[in-house]
């Protein structure tokens, strides 16, 4: 941690002559996640586990509302509804086989499910 945390600060030096995105992006991210008292000159191991089991937090919330009301997640809120890794992948070992298993998971199959919303097909409900 010690490592990760001095390149932080390199990077907070390089940002004040324009020349790091690393840090701007971790303090963008913090606006975001909205980090309270969020001092990167002042960070140590318990900080740095608080503000990421609160930026874990924010975003269960985030995926939790997203399954709950987008469209394209409706089918998939049917199978998957909490945050957790699912017992599918643990079925096979086989790398092609768990690549297709989560790329029916994301919606990234050839099934009218996902197909047919393109071509603007109805769905049926059972």
């Amino acid at each position: 941690m010690t490592l990760l945390l001095n390149i932080f600060l390199m990077s907070a030096d390089l940002h004040s002559c324009g020349k790091s995105r690393f840090y701007s992006s971790v303090m963008r991210m913090s606006e975001y996640y909205n980090l309270p008292d969020f001092d990167p000159n002042v960070l140590n191991k318990s900080k740095i586990k608080y503000y990421m089991s609160l930026m874990q937090h924010k975003y269960i919330l985030h995926w939790q509302h997203s399954i709950q009301h987008a469209k394209k997640l409706e089918f998939y809120h049917i199978f998957k509804n909490e945050y957790t890794p699912s017992c599918y992948l643990e079925l096979t070992s086989k790398l092609n086989e768990r690549k297709e298993l989560v790329k029916f998971r994301i919606g990234n199959h050839k099934l009218m499910i996902e197909s047919g919303r393109y071509s603007q097909i109805p769905r049926v409900r059972i």
